[in-house]
């Protein structure tokens, strides 16, 4: 299955590129208006602002959670590092056909018009989940919301589409941030329950409940027949509950509930913190600018000649 471009991603491109830094002023010159400068730059100091604020709260995420092993993780919110597999069946990307444990495919339509110039079409997803190991366990990441950020990207042209692929690839050293959860096999059982089930399915197959529990032959099951009846179910029960039990605990990495980073990443995490570092303060920087052409223009708008 595949889903659209999330809006996680969407607002990650917008707070983390310098897109709207370059765009707005150049959109407001374009204008030539005190007004439309005004706009523009009111406009560009709520994105950096938004920016500072996203990049900080990713910085301090990844900075003060220490790395967990996947054995012995708590539950709750963690941060993990290991290397991508394969949780189900084989996985392609859609445009190169590569084998992948996660993509993201941008497809491009060549515009008549201006040549040499791309359209968007469309913008997709894999919806599969991510199996993250590290030598003492697995962990099932669940992508669904998650900010999944991969260090490269491919581009691909075929006839008139070109198609840009984000993989991440098995074997893949992957870094993780999310709610760590374990579920067993046995958190849902109802001893009683279960028994009650296992000597009503018995009795639907009269003639094996007969055989094995009709000492005297006599046709019928009596009281003391039946305890034994009752007593074999408890056994099979008990013995069926032991093997759960013994099986391994599933982990899951998901959303928190409380709307904490989400992060999927190819990039190594200190990588990672650097690069929310250097946007921080650009975003800053970019702030500090456009409050102070704001106040330029409202006290002197002959500086651009408007």
């Amino acid at each position: 299955m595949i889903r659209p471009h999330s809006r996680q991603q969407a607002l990650a491109v917008l707070v983390a590129t310098p897109v709207p830094a370059l765009a707005l002023p150049f959109i407001a010159w374009q204008v030539g208006t005190l007004q439309g400068w005004s706009i523009c730059l009111g406009l560009l100091c709520l994105i950096s602002i938004l920016g500072w604020l996203a990049n900080e709260r990713r910085r301090r995420a990844i900075a003060n959670t220490p790395t967990a092993r996947i054995g012995s993780a708590p539950q709750g919110y963690v941060e993990l590092a290991g290397h991508a597999r394969l949780a189900g069946d084989p996985l392609f990307s859609p445009a190169s056909a590569l084998p992948c444990v996660w993509y993201r495919c941008l497809t491009e339509r060549a515009d008549q018009d201006h040549r040499g110039s791309y359209e968007y079409v469309s913008m997709e997803e894999s919806e599969h989940f991510i199996l993250l190991a590290d030598g003492s366990g697995e962990v099932l990441i669940d992508p669904e919301h998650a900010l999944i950020e991969v260090a490269e990207q491919s581009v691909l042209t075929q006839g008139d589409y070109r198609y840009t692929e984000w993989l991440i690839r098995p074997g893949q050293p992957l870094f993780a941030l999310g709610e760590f959860a374990s579920v067993r096999s046995d958190e849902n059982l109802d001893f009683r329950q279960d028994v009650s089930l296992r000597l009503a399915q018995m009795k639907q197959d009269k003639p094996e409940l007969l055989r094995r529990f009709d000492h005297n032959r006599d046709g019928e099951i009596d009281l003391a027949e039946w305890e034994n009846v009752r007593a074999a179910a408890e056994a099979e029960i008990t013995a069926e509950y032991r093997a759960e039990r013994s099986s391994k605990a599933t982990h899951v990495l998901h959303r928190p509930a409380d709307n904490r980073l989400f992060l999927v990443t190819t990039r190594n995490l200190e990588r990672q913190l650097l690069r929310y570092r250097l946007w921080r303060w650009f975003h800053l920087i970019v702030l500090v600018c456009a409050l102070q052409t704001l106040w330029l223009l409202q006290h002197t708008p002959s500086w651009l000649d408007l």
